[in-house]
């Protein structure tokens, strides 16, 4: 075995080059490589702390409609797409083609139709959410509150995705491959 790295280097390496510049480059790249990895973690685990954040808020604003809501089928129907709202946002999240069961089972087949269809049905579950409420005969206050929480909870997902898209902060990736590249 020996004999093979002598004649390798000798012959691919005859003045040493190549191994000097690994051995020069070789720990900054490790360093590059882990640094990129940690950063992708700490993004995972933040992913994972605003979908949480998002399951108590989408509680939270259910909670709102059922103590303020005077109608109890308008507290059905929300109830509804707050559970068709997070399943929208568990089918982007994986990229699913399909609603999953637990959403499936509440919506009427034309409503199932029509968010399977739509490459983002998010909007479409957050848009019926808000006309519901504004279906109550909310107090100004109440109305304001809700739809803060609703807006609150738009925007946690939405960090959410990009996360997903995107796992590490695209100038951070284009530094470690040009650092590498180079």
């Amino acid at each position: 075995m020996h004999a093979f790295n002598y004649l390798a280097s000798v012959h691919l390496d005859p003045g040493g080059g190549i191994a000097t510049s690994f051995k020069l480059t070789s720990f900054v790249v490790a360093l590059l490589l882990a640094f990129r990895v940690n950063r992708t973690y700490e993004r995972w685990k933040e992913a994972t702390e605003i979908v949480g954040r998002s399951v108590n808020l989408t509680l939270m604003v259910f909670h709102q409609a059922a103590c303020w809501f005077k109608d109890k089928e308008l507290v059905d129907d929300f109830k509804r797409w707050c559970i068709v709202w997070f399943y929208c946002h568990v089918k982007v999240m994986k990229n699913s083609s399909s609603l999953h069961l637990n959403a499936s089972s509440v919506l009427h087949p034309e409503e199932l139709a029509a968010l399977n269809n739509s490459p983002q049905p998010g909007p479409m579950a957050m848009l019926n959410l808000r006309e519901l409420f504004a279906e109550a005969d909310l107090s100004p206050e109440q109305f304001r509150a809700m739809e803060s929480s609703l807006t609150v909870l738009w925007n946690l997902n939405g960090q959410s995705v990009r996360i997903r898209r995107f796992a590490i902060p695209h100038g951070l990736s284009l530094m470690c491959t040009g650092l590498v590249q180079v």
